[in-house]
């Protein structure tokens, strides 16, 4: 979604004139790092990081918000809703990272932590490289709207992962306790 983000901003949606292109852009940026802060900021301080059920609820969560927030973004006609849609994906990308990296790190020995951190981070990667080119071909051929609404679509599949993930989680709880 963020490199349609500026093209869907700037060719299908439009920028209000009372700020230059980059104002906007900084705008944009200076909301989403001041948002995601704030948001990773209070889930830090009501998320028991030690329980892997809490975890999983709120990356669930996060996951839910951030497909419908990018799907309001893709069908957005009004500047300021396309903006706030916008803040919300992102900040749920950034709060969903430490979360992440909180709960693979559960239960791992130490020195496996950063071979599992790293292939973290290369999935992310090669699910850009894969999908970004897929998704620019269908704006392409179709719409930045239809290419937004399949970035959108990408995520259905974390759904049934992180459930299961919980599920998972909730009967380790109770095998536990």
């Amino acid at each position: 979604m963020s490199r349609l983000t500026p093209l869907h901003l700037l060719d299908t949606i439009g920028l209000p004139s009372s700020f230059a292109e980059t104002t906007w852009f900084g705008i944009l940026q200076a909301g989403s790092l001041l948002g995601g802060a704030v948001v990773t900021w209070r889930l830090s301080q009501t998320t028991e990081l030690h329980k892997a059920q809490r975890i999983m609820q709120i990356l669930l969560a996060l996951t839910v918000v951030m497909l419908l927030a990018t799907l309001l973004f893709a069908l957005a006609r009004v500047f300021w809703l396309a903006l706030l849609a916008v803040w919300m994906t992102r900040w749920m990308r950034i709060a969903m990272r430490p979360l992440v990296v909180a709960w693979a790190n559960r239960g791992l020995a130490p020195g496996a932590r950063a071979t599992v951190l790293s292939m973290f981070s290369q999935a992310e990667a090669l699910g850009e490289v894969c999908g970004g080119p897929l998704l620019g071909l269908v704006g392409t051929l179709h719409t930045v709207r239809t290419a937004l609404m399949g970035a959108a679509l990408v995520l259905l599949p974390a759904l049934p992962l992180y459930g299961h993930a919980l599920r998972y989680s909730q009967q380790e709880a109770h095998e536990g306790g």
